[in-house]
């Protein structure tokens, strides 16, 4: 497993006052914890030999995924750590279903399939 991820506030001082401020919605904390169940049922079927450790993010931090944070590997904590973020600034409000969304979050090294995971 590589180096943990840095995070938010590690990137921007300013990011963690947002992103605290943006998962006080009960509704984005609630699919952001729907979104580390998926992700961590996902992780468990499809990467049954990687090593797969508790998440450490910000949401975890913020005791979004209340106690028990999503046990996933390297490449899905990536995921959704990416999620998390583009779950809380969704420019959409009301934020819609992202199956009919016209605006695609996904970073484009990732390509339309990188969120395939959490769909």
């Amino acid at each position: 497993m590589g180096p943990p991820l840095p995070t938010a506030a590690e990137r921007d001082p300013h990011m963690q006052d947002r992103f605290a401020e943006k998962m006080s919605d009960p509704k984005a904390r609630a699919d952001t914890r729907l979104l580390g169940d998926f992700t961590g049922i996902y992780c468990r079927g499809k990467h049954r030999g990687a090593v797969r450790a508790p998440l450490a993010s910000d949401g975890v931090v913020l005791g979004v995924y209340r106690r028990r944070a999503p046990v996933v590997c390297e490449e899905c904590a990536e995921l959704l750590v990416y999620a998390e973020q583009r779950r809380a600034f969704c420019p959409k409000d009301p934020k819609p279903f992202c199956s009919t969304c016209d605006t695609h979050c996904y970073i484009r090294t990732q390509g339309p399939g990188g969120l395939r995971g959490v769909r």
